[in-house]
């Protein structure tokens, strides 16, 4: 049987010579192409191209000869994996009913939503193998609460409970006068200033979050280089055999002035042990820093599938090790972010392209074993 595989994903642009998808347009294209050439008919398809009283689909493939995407119909899918780049899109009428009819038609469906970072946490911390890796985390239900966590760490982050890229945090620091250090994130140098009373702080953040529902989470002293601090992303993927392993993991050094880390914000990348090993010296070697995070990603990523009930084919881990080497989860995302700073090699794709489409195989093979 031929393996059908569709990615849902929804065109930015119709220029079949542009980045159609945007961010993941270069990520689709090595997809696709990776997927026929190892015998999957996979392509990307939006709600409008589905036609089940057809038993088919409209979507696009991308043909490296023509360097294009060219769109064609085809089979019904066995597998579909969300790739839907907004929360405001993923919430539309048009794709919730798309997903109504995929699990009408019994067809496979895999990272079905976005995260929400306090669902995330009320999940992960059921699970005692997962608790040592989680900050202390609240709801906000009111100034008082955000008092009461900077008095007990001193350092506290506000972040939106569906933001992404680093957009809305807040960092509250208590200063040794009293006064509060704060830092708000925006696309250029963070925004830094002083508050002198618990009047000011309330009605900055009042202005700053609204009716917004946000998190508030302790404080963590992530190592620095060169007094930039770091975090390192860890993609988790199933494999051919449905069990979860990491593909790849790469530090995310903040840019200059910055809070957080993440690319879109002007972090740097660096390779793992590269970092550890010029912050932390031996100590990454004798203590197995390296195994531990990849054991931290496993845990994490096999917990919150559990606890969710949904089906996951990968998850990004950001990650942060403190001075003193703890491992915590800063977050995590279920539709990872992919890394365009290298050149797409259709004859060599990537690790990660390729663990996707033996998950995809995998899913095929179990549904086939129920039936």
């Amino acid at each position: 049987m031929t393996v059908v595989f569709a990615i849902l994903a929804i065109p930015l642009h119709s220029n079949p010579e542009g980045a159609r998808y945007g961010k993941i347009d270069e990520y689709l294209r090595e997809l696709t192409v990776a997927g026929r050439r190892h015998g999957i008919i996979t392509y990307v398809f939006s709600p409008k191209g589905f036609m089940p009283q057809k038993h088919g689909c409209y979507g696009d493939v991308f043909d490296e000869k023509s360097n294009m995407w060219r769109r064609f119909f085809f089979p019904l899918p066995h597998v579909v994996y969300d790739r839907v780049s907004s929360r405001r899109l993923e919430e539309s009428a048009s794709i919730k009913q798309l997903k109504k009819q995929l699990h009408e038609l019994g067809i496979k469906f895999f990272n079905p939503e976005f995260l929400d970072k306090w669902e995330t946490h009320w999940y992960l911390q059921k699970f005692p193998e997962v608790r040592g890796y989680l900050p202390d985390t609240r709801r906000i239900i009111g100034f008082r609460q955000v008092l009461m966590m900077l008095e007990k760490y001193g350092d506290v982050y506000l972040k939106p409970r569906s933001g992404s890229l680093g957009r809305g945090i807040i960092n509250l620091r208590k200063s040794g006068s009293g006064e509060v250090l704060v830092r708000i994130t925006r696309n250029g140098p963070d925004h830094v200033g002083l508050i002198s009373s618990p009047e000011r702080l309330r009605n900055l953040l009042e202005r700053r979050i609204g009716q917004r529902p946000y998190i508030i989470q302790q404080g963590i002293p992530l190592a620095q280089v060169e007094g930039r601090p770091f975090d390192i992303r860890i993609l988790m993927q199933k494999d051919l055999e449905g069990n979860w392993r990491q593909s790849s993991s790469v530090v995310r050094v903040a840019r200059e002035g910055r809070i957080v880390a993440n690319l879109a914000g002007g972090g740097e990348m660096f390779r793992v042990r590269g970092i550890l090993e010029r912050v932390f010296g031996k100590k990454v070697e004798e203590e197995g820093m390296i195994e531990q995070l990849r054991i931290a990603g496993r845990t994490i990523a096999e917990a919150l599938e559990k606890a969710m009930g949904q089906t996951f084919g990968e998850l990004g881990l950001d990650m942060g090790v403190d001075m003193d080497r703890k491992i915590w989860l800063i977050e995590v995302n279920s539709r990872p972010a992919r890394d365009n700073t290298q050149a797409v090699n259709f004859n060599a794709p990537r690790a990660s392209v390729l663990r996707l489409l033996g998950f995809v195989k995998y899913l095929v093979k179990e549904q086939s074993r129920r039936e």
